[in-house]
């Protein structure tokens, strides 16, 4: 069975539920792009600077209770964003859920996560893909 989540959708989602506007992208049936404005204040100067982020997303996949994905936003960003989710208060990287094995690499651990864990309990998901305008969920069901 399949689950398509239009990259309209996805991006209504984040700004709703994190403020900030993103455009998803299809690169190819296993990778995709998100791409965002990134504003920030330079301290003293009291200037604000922006610049557009684009990350590829790419080999996402389920392994046992683990959300895996791979990323590229080039060396620096590939480098930072460890450092920098780690930092953030609350960080799910505190918390468990959140893994960066290397420096391209996430892996969300769905087990410690309510929802996660119910919907683990309830689908076994195959695949994870894209196509032009959408992500795409291949799971079945599992008989409880």
């Amino acid at each position: 069975m399949d689950i398509k989540v239009g990259f309209t959708e996805i991006a209504e989602y984040t700004r709703e539920k994190l403020g900030q506007e993103v455009v998803l992208s299809f690169i190819d049936e296993k990778s995709a792009n998100v791409s965002s404005v990134v504003k920030t204040t330079i301290p003293y100067v009291n200037k604000e600077v922006s610049k557009e982020v684009s990350v590829k997303l790419s080999d996402i996949r389920l392994v046992g209770e683990d959300l895996q994905l791979h990323f590229d936003a080039g060396v620096m960003i590939n480098f930072l964003a460890p450092i920098i989710v780690k930092i953030l208060p609350d960080s799910v990287v505190e918390r468990g859920i959140v893994d960066f094995p290397d420096n391209a690499t996430i892996v969300v651990h769905l087990n410690k996560v309510k929802a996660g864990r119910e919907m683990l309990r309830h689908i076994e998901v195959r695949s994870i893909g894209f196509n032009e305008t959408a992500a795409i969920i291949n799971f079945k069901l599992r008989t409880v």
